[in-house]
């Protein structure tokens, strides 16, 4: 009788994906993995093979309930992650990203010779293109999540020296250059004393951040260039809710997951677009150029900000100080970007880049 319950289980277990898959009895909710899901197949011979395993994958019919019972299992019962390479559990609800992140804050990624001296031709070559438009400008290096909270880090991960590379970078280039660099973690990590600086769920810096560095870049440009106006940033308040949302939410795959943040709520919206051609290539077509404009306030300066996603948090607070805000994501490669130099004319430019993209500068 065993034998027989055995094998009528497995040949249910065979068979029902496919009917499923055919009459749509029980219809499943994709989750949300950060990436595209393998909708079609190339007929060319030389792919098909792999591209129909990649489609038989994304699509067999029992995928998402035996993904929840496989995130659960492993999240809840081991206590390790799902994809261990990509999100690392850390203590107290934290979690880090794995693979190059981590290598960079254990030391495995530090610039060579040859490659801070690339640095430093990219910049001497960038400030004396600027300098002679007559436009200041700053880098702003966005650490790395690890570097702000090892403590929830579990461990036996360990960071083998005392200078990040952005240190490392400060420490090569000459003070001609390096005095255009602003390295936020100092302020950051006296900030987090007081509140949280990073998402635990996702491997960015939030709002309270983007809140620190808009202050630390804003008092260095009053210091630098005292005959600049800038306006003071609106008021603004806090509200804390509910997230069930970022990366590690999405790779751990446990619904009931969440974290509390704090969100600034502003008056102000971004008021036009310019007509820019976004790139085929670039996903997040919405975030390519944002344009924000101040014409009562004080200043009568126009920025151009060339950022990644790190800027998103900082948003909300730069744009209040200009008369108009340029803000371009390019693709994490924080260009020079002369064309659109060229075409803005900015009184200001402001590039802002994560710690572990910066290399993408001298690619």
């Amino acid at each position: 009788m065993k034998t027989y319950f055995l094998f009528v289980s497995f040949l249910i277990c065979l068979i029902l994906p496919t009917i499923n898959s055919i009459f749509g009895i029980w219809k499943f909710e994709r989750p949300d993995e950060n990436r595209k899901y393998k909708d079609q197949i190339s007929l060319k011979v030389d792919r098909f093979s792999q591209e129909f395993d990649a489609y038989f994958n994304d699509n067999f019919s029992f995928r998402s309930p035996l993904l929840d019972v496989f995130h659960q299992l492993k999240f809840k019962v081991f206590k390790v992650s799902t994809y261990a390479n990509k999100t690392i559990i850390g203590e107290h609800d934290w979690y880090f990203l794995g693979e190059k992140q981590l290598s960079i804050y254990q030391g495995h990624h530090d610039f060579n010779e040859k490659e801070l001296n690339a640095f430093l031709d990219e910049w001497t070559n960038r400030k004396k293109y600027l300098d002679e438009k007559n436009i200041p400008f700053y880098w702003i290096i966005a650490p790395n999540k690890h570097n702000l909270y090892p403590e929830f880090l579990p461990k036996h991960l360990i960071n083998i020296r005392s200078r990040n590379r952005t240190g490392l970078l400060l420490d090569h280039l000459n003070p001609s250059l390096s005095k255009h660099i602003i390295d936020p973690l100092p302020t950051l990590l006296k900030a987090k004393e007081d509140h949280k600086v990073y998402y635990q769920l996702d491997n960015h810096w939030n709002f309270r951040a983007g809140e620190v560095v808009s202050k630390q870049l804003y008092e260095r440009i009053l210091k630098d260039h005292s005959q600049l106006k800038l306006n003071q940033v609106p008021e603004y308040k806090f509200d804390t809710i509910k997230a069930n949302w970022g990366i590690h939410y999405r790779t751990l795959g446990i619904p009931e997951l969440y974290e509390l943040i704090t969100v600034p709520k502003f008056k102000q919206k971004p008021i036009g677009r310019y007509k820019i051609q976004i790139p085929e290539t670039f996903a997040l077509k919405d975030d390519y150029a944002l344009v924000y404009e101040n014409p009562k306030g004080v200043s009568d300066l126009k920025v151009l900000i060339i950022r990644d996603s790190f800027g998103e948090q900082t948003i909300p607070f730069l744009s209040g100080l200009f008369k108009e805000s340029i803000f371009i994501f390019d693709s994490w490669q924080l260009d020079l970007n002369k064309d659109y130099i060229e075409r803005f004319n900015p009184d200001l430019v402001i590039y802002l880049g994560l710690e572990s993209h910066i290399e993408n500068i001298i690619k």
